[in-house]
C-alpha cells in the first residue's frame, strides 16, 4: 500500500488549522524541525516514520 504523502500533509495542515495550532506548536511538541514540518504539509518530503507519526498522532488523525 503506497501512501498518497501530499494528500496526508494536506490533511495534516487541515487538521492542524482545525484544531487552531501552529506549525510552531505542532513543531515543538512533536520534536521535528519548522522546515521538515513545513515540507511534510506541503508534500514536498518523504519523511521517515517517526518525523511523520508524530504530527499524525498528535493531531489525532486517522489514516486509510
Amino acid at each position: 500500500m503506497e501512501l498518497d504523502m501530499m494528500g496526508i500533509g494536506e490533511r495534516i495542515k487541515t487538521r492542524r488549522k482545525e484544531l487552531k495550532l501552529s506549525q510552531t506548536d505542532i513543531y515543538e511538541r512533536c520534536d521535528i524541525t519548522s522546515g521538515a514540518l513545513s515540507k511534510i504539509e506541503n508534500g514536498k518530503t518523504t519523511p521517515s516514520v517517526i518525523a511523520f507519526y508524530k504530527p499524525v498522532s498528535y493531531t489525532h488523525l486517522t489514516l486509510p
